[in-house]
């Protein structure tokens, strides 16, 4: 069974965060003083157009409310830090953080077995 749509009074205030959102990101652009210059402000108009379009027609309130949350975490990243690229997730490394568990070993020189026996 599907479950029943959201109330119109909530859809109209989620429609008007995500648009004001869309809108605070085009501003963004515009005056943007990040180390990329022209090229990431025009990155942010392209990501921001192609993001909403993408995602306009979910109607899932869950959803919709990570998407909005995904949009504001990238505004303030943005805003903040100059950083107009979405943020790769963090992964934990397994080993407890160790980096000589995670990695293989590097092979010297000659170490293959490739020589013959």
């Amino acid at each position: 069974r599907r479950a029943p749509p959201p109330p119109r009074e909530a859809m109209a205030s989620t429609r008007q965060r995500a648009l004001s959102l869309m809108r605070s990101m085009l501003r963004c652009s515009m005056g943007w003083q990040g180390d990329g210059g022209r090229r990431e402000a025009e990155y942010i108009v392209l990501e921001t157009s192609k993001a909403f379009r993408a995602r306009r027609d979910a109607t899932d309130p869950a959803l919709v409310e990570r998407y909005l949350r995904e949009g504001e975490e990238r505004l303030y990243m943005a805003n903040n830090y100059k950083i107009a690229y979405a943020r790769l997730p963090h992964v934990a490394l397994g080993g407890g953080g160790d980096v000589k568990n995670v990695l293989p070993p590097a092979q010297m020189p000659g170490d293959d077995d490739a020589g013959g026996s």
